[in-house]
């Protein structure tokens, strides 16, 4: 049971710091890496939640 709230938490920090990338600075090649890495992340939190 620990080890799952840890993995839920590693991922919702990882979640959290993707989404507080500033993404103005970045080119849009990295734009599209952070946002298909959030989708993959918000997929893995909905599967690990269930």
């Amino acid at each position: 049971m620990e080890s799952q709230h840890g993995a839920a938490y590693r991922v919702h920090l990882a979640l959290s710091n993707l989404k507080s990338i500033d993404d103005d600075q970045l080119s849009s090649e990295d734009r599209e890496k952070i946002a298909e890495a959030v989708g993959s992340l918000e997929e893995v939190g909905i599967v690990e939640i269930r």
